[in-house]
């Protein structure tokens, strides 16, 4: 059963979400129909008809990279949208929340996963050898040493103008 995009003013978290994809679904929907009008239609010139053509694949590319950046924006919260495809359009849009269970109600505690991962050194180093700097504070600059601020500091300045 479909369901109609939620309101373009709610204020759910989810809801956002979905009204993301779903205009960027819209935008993917509008250039491929674009696309086959280009392409059926016989009349005029054809120079003119591959320009167009052009110009409408590089809208697709467009809209498929957005649609891509906003998969890869909402994935670390568990967020899939899959659309339903017909005839090359996205008819609907089906949603997996990270946050919400599969009952629809919201999840009382966050799924946190965490993994210690050993990384092999190479021959000629050894672990007795090696010193673990401590954290003296939880500012970041504490962590870089005075020639590497230095280095870092020299590539941010502003080039001298004559």
């Amino acid at each position: 059963m479909e369901k109609p995009p939620p309101a373009r003013n709610s204020s759910d978290w989810n809801d956002r979400i979905k009204l993301q994809f779903v205009a960027a679904y819209y935008r993917l929907n509008s250039c491929h129909a674009r696309l086959v009008e280009i392409r059926n239609s016989k009349a005029g010139d054809s120079t003119r008809r591959q320009v167009n053509e052009r110009t409408t694949l590089q809208k697709i590319e467009k809209a498929l990279r957005r649609r891509d950046e906003l998969e890869d924006q909402y994935a670390p919260y568990g967020v899939i949208a899959e659309p339903v495809m017909k005839d090359g359009l996205a008819v609907d849009v089906r949603f997996t929340f990270g946050n919400v269970n599969a009952a629809g109600r919201l999840r009382s505690q966050p799924v946190v996963s965490s993994a210690f991962i050993s990384i092999p050194l190479p021959p000629s180093i050894k672990r007795e050898n090696l010193t673990v700097p401590e954290r003296k504070r939880a500012d970041r600059r504490a962590q870089i040493s005075q020639p590497m601020r230095k280095l870092i500091l020299s590539n941010y300045q502003r080039p001298a103008t004559s």
